[in-house]
């Protein structure tokens, strides 16, 4: 496949160590984490080597019961500690963990990711695997600070709306970023404002409101794109849009995307030394 990154061939994944790290717990990081537990339980873990932290510091509420992973029974609990609770008691996966705070640094994600690697198998290699479930660019700028810090590492960020949306994949292997991070694509989350990392999903809910069939929607198409990465050892950088009431799905990989804004700036270039 054009531009597909291979981290290993399938059958040789037990050389490779997956740490899986997902930030937010809500509509889409939630329901991203029940499914991938699922996933993840059902593979010998002879043959992969998977640990999976689940990271947020909201609280559940009333209102997120009607679109998130959560009971009424589980209302005033920390959400990344009740959904990894209901995991272990579902699922057959140990090496799961649960971080009950907010992302205020690089350094919060590098020591997650440090305390769950066994360095003790020198002899495989380690690649980190962020998913990226927030509600603001605040957070999103230093998962890519954490991106650009790391030799493997697949960053998978999820963004919507109430029916829409895009999933923007990074790629770096070896030190070689082989796929930008969404700020390529979007820029303007550089300088935006957006809401506080301690905001809770109730209030931004309010004030931009989502889907329920969106987020399970964002959710699977994580799941097919981290699963694609464990099972088969394969990834593509880019970006996947879709809108959940339309039916749709899109991938337009970055080499795809890049070719089409060189050719852009050549125009514009061009025109402008006509002038």
């Amino acid at each position: 496949m054009f531009g597909t990154a291979i981290l290993a061939v399938p059958g040789k994944m037990k050389n490779v160590q997956f740490n899986v790290i997902c930030i937010g717990a809500g509509g889409t990081g939630g329901n991203f984490a029940k499914e991938f537990a699922r996933y993840a339980s059902m593979l010998d873990p002879s043959k992969y080597d998977i640990s999976f932290s689940l990271v947020d510091g909201d609280y559940i509420e009333e209102s997120n019961i009607s679109r998130q992973p959560y009971m009424l029974d589980d209302i005033s609990k920390n959400k990344a500690v009740t959904l990894v609770e209901a995991i272990q008691d579902a699922f057959n996966f140990e090496k799961i963990f649960a971080y009950p705070e907010y992302i205020s640094s690089k350094e919060d994600v590098i020591n997650i990711i440090n305390s769950n690697f066994d360095f003790a198998f020198y002899n495989k290699k380690r690649v980190v695997v962020l998913v990226g479930c927030v509600d603001n660019h605040a957070t999103r700028i230093i998962l890519e600070e954490v991106f650009f810090s790391r030799d493997n590492i697949i960053y998978i960020d999820s963004a919507n709306e109430y029916s829409v949306g895009e999933i923007c994949i990074a790629v770096k292997l070896n030190g070689q970023t082989m796929a930008p991070p969404r700020s390529f694509y979007f820029p303007e989350i550089l300088t935006a404002d957006s809401p506080s990392p301690a905001m809770s999903c109730s209030a931004l809910n309010t004030s931009s409101p989502q889907h329920i069939a969106t987020n399970l929607m964002a959710a699977h198409l994580l799941l097919s794109i981290v699963s694609n990465v464990i099972s088969n050892g394969k990834v593509q950088g880019g970006v996947l849009y879709f809108d959940a009431f339309k039916y749709f799905s899109r991938f337009i990989p970055f080499e795809e995307i890049k070719a089409a804004a060189e050719r852009k700036d050549g125009v514009v270039k061009n025109e402008k030394s006509n002038i």
